[in-house]
């Protein structure tokens, strides 16, 4: 890299004349400019850039004909034309200031990304799902490579990366924290399983006890526009711990510094090449390490044994264990690229950001459903299946309509009309507004994730209820029943 640049510029007056001894000459033309550069120092797998496009932007600033000392530039995404072009950088009192380019090295490939699935294992199964799953590298036999876009955190492009990805919305936040997505991921989470890192016998963290949307790529890297055409998606999104979310963030930050495990001594310090700080360009691979589980420690054996994606080659289920989704239409709220995407609350699947299971047909649904409990012994039902489109709520299935249903304790009644699949409500016990009631949206078979079960008294644990009840009113005011509200995902 570049040590010391010391510029000599000149500026150049439009008129006739001579200035400091020399002809004034059309702009772009040889200038009398000199400039003294620091030669840069190579490493292995460096080359020095000669055909990178200049993107900077010329600014307006005082640079008076004196030797001065300057830092070197330290715009990861700016390159000027070729070794020795004449650049202009601004202008004064009529003058076109120029000074001589500075150039940057080439990409260069930096070895391999060693991902400690032990702390980051949710992050790392999301990842191998992305990588030996979607891209089929199953386990490396197929090697995939990632670049280094110079998308750190703060910048415009790390933030539009997330946009196209699917986590960064407007409205409510990220799909894992808004429903129907957070509702379909986040129920049926097993929290029972964490495990505090510090201390076994003690609760978990808060950090592990709340869901955050993890994308692979990471925003940091290359990313594309969003293509729904895409076959296979762009991105692997899943609904993963707050600490696991963070950790894996830490550990692209350990490789790109050469810190923790990639430090000298340490097990993988020729895992990554190179001394110098990482560019825009520069391509990496990712492999993952699942070295630090204790294979005498039980409940190292059970996390290992949940990262069903990652693994040596020909031990990876690809089976999606109905947690990894993906973007399949995004909604610009400025109605081109370089915009955010909307989602918010309730859903409308046809103004908002659209999500899908990976390898499901259909797009993931909000579907509200308005059970009416009627008649003198609190048994006579009337359902409807509806869901927000365009800001109006149509209805899909109805049963029960101008002649109610009677349903006994413990019998259900099912419906689809609309629904891509059939939704059946079970009368739990009691009457009236004690109905306890359980959904099930699909049929329920091993192996797989097309349906959902819940019930009209659960509460999620983010402190959520499925069902709201309301009384049911005669057109005197007279209390007749009670509406049972509730909302599914559905797809």
């Amino acid at each position: 890299m570049l040590s010391v640049i010391v510029t000599l510029s000149l500026a150049l007056h439009a008129s006739a004349g001579r200035v400091d001894g020399h002809v004034p000459r059309p702009f772009g033309a040889a200038l009398p400019v000199a400039t003294l550069v620091a030669q840069p120092n190579t490493i292995q797998h460096e080359d020095l850039r000669r055909d990178s496009t200049n993107t900077s932007t010329p600014q307006s600033l005082r640079a008076p004909d004196v030797v001065e000392k300057q830092a070197p530039r330290i715009d990861q995404r700016t390159h000027v034309e070729r070794w020795g072009a004449y650049t202009p950088y601004g202008e004064e009192d009529e003058q076109t200031l120029v000074r001589r380019g500075v150039f940057k090295r080439a990409p260069a490939y930096r070895g391999t990304m060693m991902m400690d699935c032990k702390k980051a294992r949710e992050a790392c199964q999301n990842a191998c799902w992305y990588q030996n799953c979607m891209m089929g590298a199953q386990g490396s036999a197929t090697p995939w490579t990632y670049t280094y876009g110079g998308n750190d955190d703060g910048t415009a492009e790390y933030a539009q990366a997330r946009v196209e990805s699917g986590v960064a919305t407007t409205g409510s936040g990220t799909p894992c924290s808004a429903w129907p997505f957070g509702q379909l991921f986040w129920d049926p989470y097993p929290f029972h399983l964490q495990v505090n890192p510090d201390d076994p016998t003690q609760p978990p963290r808060d950090s592990q006890m709340e869901l955050q949307t993890d994308e692979w790529p990471m925003a940091n890297w290359e990313n594309p526009t969003f293509d729904p055409t895409a076959n296979p998606p762009q991105h692997s999104l899943r609904c993963i711990t707050r600490l696991d979310n963070s950790r894996g963030g830490a550990e692209w930050k350990y490789f790109k510094r050469k810190m923790v495990q990639y430090r000298a001594g340490n097990r993988h310090e020729g895992a990554r090449l190179g001394t110098n700080p990482f560019e825009a360009g520069d391509t990496f691979r990712v492999e993952f390490d699942m070295s630090q589980f204790e294979d005498n420690d039980a409940d190292d054996v059970a996390m290992k044994a949940s990262l069903t994606y990652c693994g040596a080659p020909g031990t990876i289920n690809c089976a999606n264990d109905g947690r990894q989704f993906h973007m399949s239409k995004i909604a610009r709220t400025g109605g081109g690229a370089g915009v955010g995407a909307y989602l918010d609350y309730p859903y409308d699947s046809q103004t908002m950001n659209s999500y899908k299971i990976d390898n499901e047909a259909n797009d993931i649904w909000e579907y509200q459903v308005l059970v009416d409990i009627t008649g003198d012994n609190g048994d006579q039902y009337e359902v409807t299946v509806r869901t927000l489109q365009n800001g109006v709520y149509n209805g899909v299935a109805n049963r029960g309509a101008g002649a109610p249903i009677t349903l006994a304790q413990g019998e259900s009644l099912t419906l689809q009309g609309q629904l891509l699949k059939q939704l059946e409500i079970t009368r739990v016990d009691d009457s009236g507004c004690n109905t306890e009631l359980e959904f099930k949206y699909g049929t329920p078979t091993p192996n797989t994730h097309g349906w959902y079960v819940f019930r009209s008294d659960q509460v999620n644990d983010a402190g959520d209820r499925h069902c709201e009840t309301s009384d049911l009113n005669d057109a005197d005011g007279d209390y007749i029943g009670t509406r049972f509200t509730c909302t599914f995902p559905g797809y």
